[in-house]
């Protein structure tokens, strides 16, 4: 017996609003703020890449797409942090706990990686 493929549901920004409880405009900033967070590491890697190719500082360019990828990462994780704490995502108490302590973890990693480079004796 062949399986039947699933329809698409065409929603509108009404309805989808509706199904995915933003109803205030907290969630709306929050939402828009991801989306924004996207399309700029999009846009930063594009031109990292391209520049990549036009140049020959591979290191530089490697640990600044690293850095901008635990950048995203981190804020991705507060984004949904901040969506579960106004109740609009649902997680367990113990995934919760693991993504802070993950998103800490990342963002100490970050600032030892940035005063590591700026502070390094040279000579």
């Amino acid at each position: 017996m062949p399986s039947e493929k699933p329809q698409k549901v065409q929603l509108t920004v009404e309805q989808f609003a509706e199904r995915a409880r933003i109803t205030n405009w907290g969630a709306w900033i929050l939402l828009a703020a991801l989306a924004a967070m996207f399309v700029l590491d999009v846009g930063t890697l594009i031109y990292l890449i391209n520049r990549l190719i036009h140049t020959s500082a591979v290191p530089e360019l490697l640990a600044l797409s690293v850095m901008i990828i635990f950048l995203s990462t981190a804020i991705l994780a507060i984004v949904f942090l901040f969506l579960a704490g106004l109740g609009y995502v649902k997680a367990s108490d113990a995934i919760l706990k693991w993504l802070g302590g993950i998103t800490i973890a990342q963002l100490a990693a970050m600032a030892t990686t940035i005063l590591g480079f700026y502070f390094t004796k040279r000579g």
